[in-house]
């Protein structure tokens, strides 16, 4: 059997396959064989059968981020919309954070002998660092024995930054994107299939909202409209007409998730994301024009083909809803006001990371008591009452100074730099937005990452402007030499 494999395997690269095509069998024919290995020892132990696939899984991705370390950092980005079903492992807080030193050893490991700091010491690195010192010198004992290992915590999110300002380089964005955009899709589906919103609806049951693969609805529901984002990035710089169909699709599903997650800043976000979308695609040019209309064509008449009017209908009637329950406005403006009073009474150190929960107990009492120990759903407060004016600044600092960046390479007008410039600005702002909904934002590993994006962008960029200039002055430095050098040669002497 093996012997026949290996036979078809030298018949298909004969033909001169794309040599993806060959991998990606290779590596199906190798889980295949796990995976019937695996039942046959284990047949009637369900751990052991697991167990092997995933470490047959894991073996083959540690491998391949061994050798492009970039696929780590794509992993990274594919983990947050299927958090909800990642293993845990021996060793280590999550799987997520094992890939993540697995990236990191091998990114040192193939720089060795050359700098690990390609563009020095950027603005964002040194007020993230600020901000984490900030943390520990304020609430030294909460940056290590809180609910989490802050300190850690924050110290793989500056790595994370730092090594997608030196691994992700314009021509790996498209890779790690695709990846993310697979793992949405996934995701989106069994949001939807799991929401059973037709149904429900036609049953006249009410409705149920689906977290997809993801930790929560609102998280999953913002996560697709960042794969949204990245499949139009993908979309207009597709060349291959055999795809044509498959990205309108994509938007399709991606948008069919986010109605699973009945979230209404999920809602919101997906609009916004698609009248700035639709800005990217008209700077491609006119015959760009009719390529986004049809794309908004096909993904209008899904999703009035596959929604029913009533799901729409309670959207319109919930967004602004100022209902006192506990996903209402109403009990939200309550938490934000007290998330002020809280800083007002400790605004320069704040209270304390994770702590505003705890809080608030002391500044809730009466009808509003019952909201003592949830969240503000508001970023923006909740890094005020937590670490005060100080760390406010200096997170909110490195953000805006990356989209700056960015918004510097947007205008540059170069082909290969502006686009990602472009769709990367999109999504800051989009977590800009996403700030007003929720509390999370300050550990988020997409925020991070991009932050290093940012870096690696710009300064890719300026570094490329630069190696054209030199190389510019070489060749006009060589046409000088030649002509100055050109009378005092002897002429030949063609008349003896």
């Amino acid at each position: 059997m093996i012997l026949k494999v290996s036979t078809v395997l030298q018949k298909l690269q004969r033909k001169q396959l794309p040599q993806s095509w060959i991998l990606a069998f290779q590596i199906g024919f190798i889980l295949a064989v796990t995976a019937w290995f695996a039942w046959w020892l284990g047949n009637g132990n369900e751990l052991f059968f697991n167990t092997s696939i995933l470490m047959a899984v894991g073996t083959l991705v540690a491998a391949v981020i061994w050798f492009f370390p970039h696929v780590g950092l794509a992993v990274t980005m594919a983990s947050l919309p299927l958090q909800g079903i990642l293993p845990t492992i021996p060793f280590a807080s999550s799987l997520v954070s094992a890939l993540g030193g697995l990236t990191l050893i091998a990114f040192v490991f193939q720089r060795k002998g050359r700098p690990l700091f390609n563009f020095g010491t950027r603005i964002q690195f040194v007020l993230a660092i600020g901000f984490i010192l900030w943390q520990l010198l304020t609430f030294p004992e909460l940056s290590y024995y809180g609910n989490r290992n802050w300190l850690f915590t924050f110290g793989q999110l500056w790595i994370i930054m730092w090594l997608a300002s030196e691994i992700l380089t314009p021509g790996k964005h498209a890779a790690a994107m695709r990846i993310y955009v697979i793992a949405c899709v996934i995701s989106a589906i069994y949001a939807f299939m799991n929401a059973e919103i037709v149904a429900e609806f036609s049953e006249g049951a009410g409705l149920e909202r689906s977290a997809g693969l993801a930790e929560n609805q609102n998280s999953l529901a913002f996560f697709l409209v960042l794969g949204i984002v990245f499949n139009a990035y993908l979309h207009r710089q597709n060349t291959n007409a055999g795809m044509a169909l498959v990205y309108p699709a994509v938007y399709v599903a991606l948008l069919l998730g986010v109605v699973g997650t009945i979230s209404r800043a999920g809602f919101l976000s997906t609009g916004m994301a698609f009248i700035f979308l639709m800005l990217f695609w008209m700077r491609g040019g006119p015959e760009k024009v009719r390529t986004i209309l049809i794309t908004v064509l096909v993904v209008v008449v899904g999703a009035m083909y596959f929604v029913p009017d009533e799901y729409w209908l309670l959207m319109e009637q919930t967004i602004f809803t100022e209902e006192r329950t506990e996903t209402g406005y109403g009990n939200r403006e309550t938490l934000i006001l007290t998330g002020i009073e809280v800083w007002q009474d400790h605004p320069v150190i704040g209270v304390g990371i994770d702590q505003f929960r705890s809080t608030s107990r002391e500044y809730l009492s009466g009808p509003e008591k019952h909201l003592a120990g949830k969240v503000t759903h508001n970023f923006y407060i909740t890094l005020l009452a937590e670490t005060g004016i100080i760390g406010f600044l200096l997170f909110l600092g490195w953000m805006i100074y990356s989209v700056y960046e960015l918004y510097l390479t947007m205008r540059a007008d170069d082909e290969e730099y502006s686009p990602l410039a472009t769709i990367w600005m999109i999504a800051f702002i989009l977590y800009f937005f996403r700030g007003n909904t929720a509390s999370t934002m300050h550990y988020s590993k997409m925020l991070w990452m991009m932050g290093g994006i940012a870096i690696a962008l710009r300064h890719g960029y300026l570094a490329k402007i630069n190696d054209e200039l030199v190389s510019e002055a070489d060749e006009q430095q060589q046409t000088t030499s030649h002509t100055v050098a050109a009378p005092t040669q002897t002429p030949a002497r063609v008349y003896d």
